[in-house]
């Protein structure tokens, strides 16, 4: 894996690209390689590694673009930037949101929110501060969000507020080695 690959801009460089090329050094000079004719895994054939990094890939160049959170985190979370805006424009940019120049980071976050439109009760819990004006159920990036191991089963709403199937139990049926 190339150093190319951990820079948030090549994300989305990468998703709006049509055709990509890769060159390599050659013994005989530089050779370029398409990217999902000659490099992507296309038997089984393939190393884990490589079925896993072509379905990466393949799942960030889809005409519909990222639609959950989940996704999002994957494909940012290992990725750095310059500035924190930097990756809040990039995530929004990837999900397909308007990002008018003025726009703060939090702001295009919960823009983000609204056109994915749900998440995982795991993202509801987080050890970072959090976003205001009826988002401050989530951490002022989306990157300060675990991966969740559920399916989207909550629905945020344009004011923030996040609605769904919650199963409540009471504390005096749970065992106190449980508690957190």
């Amino acid at each position: 894996m190339s150093p190319w690959f951990s820079r948030g801009w090549t994300a989305l460089e990468l998703a709006k690209s049509r055709k990509v090329k890769v060159v390599f050094k050659g013994s005989h000079g530089p050779l370029i390689k398409d990217l999902d004719e000659d490099i992507l895994a296309r038997d089984k054939g393939s190393s884990t590694r490589h079925q896993l990094a072509t379905e990466a890939i393949a799942n960030l160049r889809t005409n519909s673009g990222i639609t959950e959170i989940n996704h999002l985190l994957t494909i940012l979370g290992p990725r750095y930037t310059s500035w924190p805006r930097d990756t809040a424009i990039i995530a929004g940019l990837l999900v397909g949101v308007d990002i008018p120049s003025s726009s703060l980071q939090q702001q295009i976050y919960r823009r983000i929110l609204i056109k994915i439109g749900k998440i995982c009760h795991e993202h509801l819990f987080c050890n970072s501060d959090t976003m205001s004006k009826g988002f401050n159920w989530c951490p002022t990036s989306l990157l300060d969000m675990s991966p969740a191991l559920s399916n989207a089963a909550l629905r945020i709403k344009e004011n923030g507020d996040v609605v769904g199937a919650w199963n409540v139990f009471r504390l005096d049926i749970v065992p106190e080695e449980n508690y957190f």
